[in-house]
């Protein structure tokens, strides 16, 4: 029972890079709507999240976010994420 209640709280705040999705919403838009005390960010491979993925994840609570115009590589995109969510946060 904890185990499940943490994993819902963790789904509710949980977001995916997906820059194929029409519905997405920047990082600005997510973090200005609501403060978090916990995020899970997945980053797909190199091909990045199939729609199939993208799917699923929806189906999960996970909300799609785009990085902007940039296709990131792997590696690099969680150092993105991280600058970008500490500039929209830090005062």
């Amino acid at each position: 029972e904890p185990y499940r209640r943490q994993r819902q709280m963790c789904i509710r705040d949980s977001l995916y890079a997906y820059e194929n999705h029409m519905n997405t919403k920047t990082l600005k838009e997510v973090f200005s709507n609501r403060s978090y005390s916990k995020v899970i960010i997945l980053v797909g491979p190199e091909g990045g999240i199939s729609d199939k993925e993208a799917k699923i994840l929806n189906e999960n609570n996970f909300i799609a976010v785009s990085l902007g115009p940039r296709i990131l590589r792997t590696e690099v995109a969680p150092t993105y994420i991280l600058s970008a969510i500490s500039y929209e946060l830090e005062e």
